[in-house]
C-alpha cells in the first residue's frame, strides 16, 4: 500500500460500535464527505433511538427488538430483558433435556 493510499484510508476508515466503514476507495472529496456528515449523525441518532424502544413501524405501533435477543441489556425496560433473560434460560434447559 503507497503511503498516499495509507493516509487516505487513516483519514477516511471509520470505526463505529458494531460497525468499521472504509471509504478511503471511494471518489469522494472534502465537500461531498462534509455533505454525508448530517446523514451519519441522522442515521446513527435513529439508531440509538431504536435502541431505547422507539416505534419502529408506526402502522403497527411495533418497536424493533429483534438485536435485543442477542444483547438483552440493549431492551429499552429491565421488564423486557428479563423476559428475553428467561426465555433464553428456558430454552436452554428444555435443549439440555
Amino acid at each position: 500500500m503507497s503511503s498516499a493510499n495509507w493516509n487516505r484510508f487513516t483519514q477516511l476508515n471509520f470505526v463505529f460500535p458494531g460497525l468499521s466503514l472504509d471509504l478511503s476507495r471511494m471518489a469522494l472529496d472534502n465537500a461531498a464527505l462534509d455533505a454525508l456528515a448530517p446523514k451519519f449523525d441522522a442515521a446513527f441518532a435513529a439508531m440509538s433511538a431504536l435502541e431505547k424502544g422507539a416505534i419502529a413501524n408506526p402502522d403497527e405501533g411495533r418497536r424493533v427488538g429483534h438485536y435485543w435477543l442477542r444483547a438483552p441489556q440493549l431492551a429499552p425496560t429491565p421488564e423486557i430483558a428479563a423476559e428475553i433473560r428467561d426465555t433464553l434460560a428456558a430454552v436452554k434447559t428444555f435443549s439440555a433435556k
